[in-house]
């Protein structure tokens, strides 16, 4: 019996020796993980932003910008005056080049007192192939779509616009000349939705 008793104490003292060190080594590995996990802290994350980058007649458009363009630059105009009668054509060129999304471009053309009877009549962005009449309250509005699995816009995707405009209302043949040819254009870019 007493040979038992003892075999069973050593088996105990063995059993609590292995408890022990298995406890130390769980505290230990523990202690060794967190610490990496609390002192690791070169992760430096890196989210892609694209790109937007449009400029229209040379000037960047942030979110709204404002730009003059002349209307008497064209043959049908007399002595760089516009009178009643005339008409023209300007350029717009919208530059999307280095954007990598989609976007959507409004302009609005600020007619003055003095200029008030000038009508826009039609747009086209193809030169001249197509024309577009859908001019609302002297604002054009369109989206510029980024071809699929293209990386963004290059050069050879800007859109030369040319917007087409005539003074021939009859009730103006009397009015004087106007002199102040420029108009303000309002021009808006944005991500399209």
């Amino acid at each position: 019996m007493a040979k038992g008793k003892r075999y069973k104490k050593t088996k105990k003292r063995y059993a609590n020796f292995f408890l022990f060190y298995m406890a130390v080594a769980i505290i230990v590995f523990a202690n060794y993980t967190f610490s990496r996990y609390t002192t690791k802290t070169s992760f430096s994350p890196s989210i892609g932003v694209a790109k937007f980058n449009v400029k229209i007649n040379g000037v960047k458009v942030d979110e709204t910008t404002s730009f003059k363009i002349g209307l008497s630059e064209t043959q049908n105009t007399y002595e760089n005056k516009l009178v009643p009668d005339s008409n023209g054509y300007f350029i717009i060129n919208i530059d999307p080049t280095d954007t990598e999304v989609s976007l959507q471009y409004e302009l609005h053309f600020n007619l003055n007192e003095e200029n008030a009877n000038i009508k826009l009549t039609k747009y086209s962005v193809d030169n001249g192939a197509t024309f577009k009449t859908d001019i609302e309250n002297n604002t054009i509005k369109g989206d510029l779509i980024l071809k699929e699995n293209s990386k963004g816009f290059t050069a050879e995707d800007t859109i030369q616009m040319v917007v087409y405009w005539d003074w021939n209302d009859l009730e103006d043949r009397y009015n004087p000349v106007i002199n102040d040819t420029s108009v303000i254009v309002t021009a808006r870019c944005k991500p399209k939705d």
